[in-house]
């Protein structure tokens, strides 16, 4: 079975390789994404959510060494980290990029960025609106339901765990995450949108249309008026065509810029 992981995972990934004698690595992905990409099973991080580590202290780990072979399963990376650090180094200047249809995107053989005019079809309930983010580092922060050594009461604030810090925090905030339909002449495809581009067509932060309560949201197909009135709208978005997109076949693709109509103009 394929195992993909991109972004911060494959240099986590690269990292523990480079310092590890051992060829073989267990690795444990909390929240991963299983999907089918040509007709085959495939395990992949999905986006920020997921959380890794490699060979952790569980008797598991130690069984399954034990079972396989010193070179039968060897990991081996793909790319090198120098390509790697040119792709993270290169910047996109929006400006220049090409206005290709969403389906040139689906079937786009290079990683790159380009825009696409579409239409906000609906918003994908499937997901929250939004995530909690640790306020120091903007990573995801995963809410503990109860504090360390008592019971967390209604009105206290709960801790959370900083998963790229690594430690728990309370200091954190709403932060948009936003899956979007959208479609255009030829395909469609659904965007998601952080919050590093949320003003820019929401508005107003995620905290304000937030209702302060930390619990799971129970009507997830319920969204603050602000998001819903984005549904009908003919925006222009910025994309970055990722490794997941392009080698892996993922119909989701991340939303680096936002343009409006008359910023259409401007730019072309």
């Amino acid at each position: 079975m394929a195992c993909c992981l991109w972004g911060k995972y494959a240099e986590q990934l690269e990292e523990h390789l480079q310092k590890s004698n051992d060829s073989n690595v267990v690795c444990l992905i909390r929240f991963a994404k299983i999907g089918f990409y040509k007709g085959d099973v495939q395990v992949t991080n999905a986006f920020d959510a997921s959380l890794i580590q490699f060979d952790p202290e569980f008797p598991e780990t130690l069984a399954l060494k034990l079972r396989v072979s010193n070179d039968e399963y060897a990991l081996a990376l793909t790319d090198t980290k120098r390509e790697k650090r040119l792709r993270k180094d290169h910047t996109v200047h929006w400006n220049n990029v090409e206005i290709k249809s969403i389906s040139e995107i689906m079937m786009a053989p290079v990683e790159e960025g380009c825009k696409i005019i579409c239409l906000i079809e609906c918003m994908d309930t499937d997901w929250s609106w939004f995530y909690f983010g640790h306020n120091s580092c903007k990573s995801k922060a995963l809410i503990l339901k109860s504090k360390e050594g008592g019971i967390l009461f209604s009105n206290e604030k709960p801790l959370f765990w900083c998963t790229s810090c690594h430690a728990t925090v309370t200091s954190v905030a709403p932060k948009y995450k936003l899956h979007m339909f959208v479609k255009d002449d030829t395909s469609t495809c659904k965007l998601m949108m952080l919050d590093s581009v949320r003003k820019l067509i929401v508005g107003c932060e995620a905290e304000e249309l937030w209702d302060g309560s930390y619990d799971e949201i129970e009507d997830p197909a319920y969204l603050p008026q602000p998001i819903r009135d984005l549904v009908g709208k003919s925006l222009c978005f910025g994309v970055t065509l990722g490794s997941e997109n392009v080698a892996n076949g993922s119909d989701v693709f991340l939303v680096s810029q936002v343009c409006s109509g008359d910023k259409i103009l401007q730019i072309e």
